[in-house]
């Protein structure tokens, strides 16, 4: 598994992590209480404002907020087929029209190259079952210092390309503070790139 992939990886299991603990859903799942259906639109104003974006052909919205509130999470899949261009292109211009920097380097760990590096585009790999995966890594950061992580993953079983029509997408809002405390737990200098 490449170094790309691993930070990928780690950074979804942190995700989903903080989604089963405290996410809260919306479209098929939604709750049918009334508090935690306020809760649902609480959270999913709070993830617009954060610039985490979830397009109208969203489905399984889930969204959460925890570490006191200096992190925001959204997750969703959309069917489109690979290379997601309008679901990529819709998360871009929304950050970019709001003054939001692309980075092409990991702003936690300067040893990280992005999807976005110099034409590194998606990740692809094999399972050992022989599925197949496509990952987009991409991240960006507010004038005011705050980061925007988006990862978007194609998945197929073993020999098939069903899963290419449909990407999973994972969306992480970091405050200032949150950010500098993550990015101070890594390296400060560069190693070998991956």
């Amino acid at each position: 598994m490449s170094r790309f992939k691993k930070v990928a990886t780690a950074w979804h299991c942190i995700f989903i992590i903080a989604v089963t603990n405290v996410g809260h859903s919306q479209g098929t799942n939604q709750a049918s209480d009334a508090g935690s259906a306020n809760e649902t639109r609480r959270l999913a104003a709070l993830a617009k404002e954060k610039h985490l974006v979830v397009p109208k052909n969203a489905e399984r919205v889930n969204y959460s907020n925890w570490s006191g509130g200096v992190a925001v999470g959204v997750s969703y899949f959309v069917r489109e087929p690979y290379p997601a261009k309008m679901t990529l292109a819709g998360i871009q211009e929304n950050l970019a029209k709001a003054k939001w920097m692309p980075l092409e380097i990991d702003w936690a760990d300067p040893n990280l190259y992005l999807s976005r590096h110099k034409g590194k585009g998606w990740v692809k790999s094999e399972g050992p079952d022989g599925s197949e995966t496509a990952d987009w890594f991409e991240q960006w950061r507010s004038p005011d210092g705050e980061v925007v992580i988006y990862i978007l993953e194609y998945q197929s079983g073993k020999g098939r390309k069903d899963g290419m029509d449909r990407v999973t997408v994972l969306g992480n809002w970091y405050s200032r503070d949150e950010a500098a405390k993550i990015k101070g737990k890594f390296p400060k200098e560069p190693g070998p790139p991956s």
